[in-house]
């Protein structure tokens, strides 16, 4: 469903991939800017709404807390991550999950959750 409001896709997000080192049990450690790297489509325009927050289930799915949704045209499968970062202007988003939302391969609608510094 093509969403036509004023202002739609305002926003251009990029994408960051953790390359960095590991802390003793494998997982990132997210100490320096440079631990991460551009991935996906470079600057993606994109719609950003934010949520009032929280566990949403859909269909048989809890997906973790979201603050903010983002939409735009779609991105190549496999290019962003849950384990990826988005960077709009000055703020930061972990990528909580990444889907096409109606199916037809037009749109992708990626689910964030802000990063509080």
């Amino acid at each position: 469903m093509a969403r036509k409001r004023i202002g739609m896709r305002s926003h251009y997000a990029k994408f960051k991939r953790h390359i960095g080192t590991l802390d003793d049990y494998g997982n990132p450690t997210y100490q320096k800017a440079e631990d991460w790297t551009d991935t996906g489509p470079g600057s993606w325009p994109c719609e950003l709404l934010g949520t009032a927050g929280g566990e949403t289930l859909r269909g048989r799915q809890v997906t973790a807390e979201a603050t903010h949704v983002m939409y735009g045209w779609k991105i190549p499968a496999g290019s962003v991550r849950p384990t990826d970062r988005v960077v709009v202007g000055q703020q930061t988003f972990e990528v909580v999950a990444v889907m096409d939302p109606d199916g037809r391969g037009f749109e992708t609608r990626i689910d964030a959750k802000e990063e509080i510094r």
